[in-house]
């Protein structure tokens, strides 16, 4: 799979209990992605499980952040960030507005 492969094509399965969890199937990986919001916080946790195959997968995840109002449009290059890792937390910095940041917390993994 290369970058430029549109994930939805691979999208099997929608379904909502109270939170959304999309499955996609590629060859013979199953990725569950559930996405959870905090109810009264600027917070959500996205959860993947992944059932690889016969062989060992890897995922890569890279966040499309919109800092904007809500009647403007991002262009490609307008999410650039520089990124700084400690223990288990990545912090992201979007170029044009340094104060701003996004903090993820992983749980396995490499970073």
């Amino acid at each position: 799979m290369t970058q430029e492969t549109l994930i939805h094509q691979y999208l099997e399965r929608f379904v909502f209990s109270g939170v959304p969890t999309y499955t996609y199937v590629i060859k013979d990986i199953v990725i569950d992605k559930t996405i959870s919001p905090l109810y009264g916080s600027n917070t959500v946790v996205i959860h993947y499980d992944i059932i690889n195959g016969r062989n060992a997968s890897k995922i890569a995840i890279s966040p499309l952040m919109n800092v904007r109002s809500h009647g403007d449009t991002t262009l490609f290059n307008d999410s650039e960030y520089s990124v700084n890792s400690s223990d288990d937390v990545i912090t992201l910095f979007l170029k044009k507005d340094p104060l701003f940041q996004i903090k993820m917390r992983y749980s396995t993994g490499v970073y």
